[in-house]
């Protein structure tokens, strides 16, 4: 886990250097500012947790922002899928409740 002063600035250095990129990425796969600045962070904080075992923080960061966006969008579909599935099966008991009267 970075604790010590160089580690520190380094992720602060490297927070300033590719924040702005990695937003603009995660942008681009979830066309929402908001989302895209949440996964860049949790990148972030992933990376923090992970200290020393990481090699390329910049290669690490973008690959946690990809899968963050493909968790997202996964996350989505199942609620997206959920939410039709509820709309249906109302509708069907809706429909034996106005043929049985």
């Amino acid at each position: 886990m970075i604790g010590n002063v160089n580690e520190i600035s380094t992720l602060d250095a490297l927070y300033r250097g590719e924040y702005a990129g990695m937003v603009r990425s995660a942008y681009s796969l979830t066309s929402d500012d908001q989302i895209a600045m949440d996964v860049v962070q949790d990148a972030f904080v992933r990376l923090h947790q992970a200290g020393d075992r990481v090699r390329n923080s910049v290669a690490y960061l973008r690959t946690t922002v990809v899968n963050g966006c493909r968790s997202h969008h996964r996350h989505h579909a199942v609620v997206r899928r959920v939410h039709r599935q509820h709309i249906v099966a109302g509708r069907h008991r809706g429909t034996r409740r106005r043929g049985a009267g």
